[in-house]
């Protein structure tokens, strides 16, 4: 009858891509509890990955609602960002920037979100802290690409090989 309990062991059939098991055990956390957060949170978690972003911005709005976390600001930035909305994005990315700032991802996101928007400096602003932070290759191959458009060939060619070495099956990069 645990809520954390509950919770808790629904993430963990989460994160195992169970959904079923997973949506039962947070339906039983927030049956418990109507405020835990985490069980909200997961809850958005499932929605988005079964590709129900309605339901996930629901779930969200209501964990954040309860409790501002990062995780939760940043999944929830996640999905602005998957459905077109970069300022939306940007507002929740902020806030975990301002929690985490050394968030290789949220500083990733936030130079996807500004290079939609056209705003090419700060996105490849973004793309540097978030290298600052994490060795990922992806962020290589954003920021070559960001600076092949503003012809810094050297910079874009030097940051698209790095993503091509570490990651040779990227066909993009």
């Amino acid at each position: 009858n645990s809520s954390v309990a509950q919770s808790s062991l629904g993430g963990a059939y989460l994160q195992q891509g169970n959904y079923p098991e997973a949506q039962a055990h947070i339906a039983n956390a927030l049956q418990a509890d109507p405020n835990n957060y985490k069980a909200w949170y997961n809850r958005g978690v499932i929605y988005l990955r079964q590709g129900k972003p309605n339901e996930a911005l629901q779930a969200l709005d209501k964990a954040i609602a309860l409790n501002e976390y990062p995780k939760a600001l940043f999944t929830r930035a996640l999905l602005f960002q998957q459905v077109g909305e970069p300022m939306r994005a940007l507002l929740d990315i902020e806030k975990v920037l301002a929690k985490e700032p050394g968030n290789a991802r949220a500083h990733f996101i936030k130079g996807d979100c500004l290079e939609k928007q056209d705003n090419l400096q700060n996105a490849l602003s973004s793309y540097t802290h978030a290298i600052a932070y994490e060795n990922e290759p992806l962020f290589y191959l954003r920021r070559g690409v960001e600076n092949a458009k503003p012809s810094q060939n050297a910079a874009a060619i030097s940051d698209l090989e790095y993503a091509t070495r570490s990651k040779p099956d990227n066909v993009e990069a």
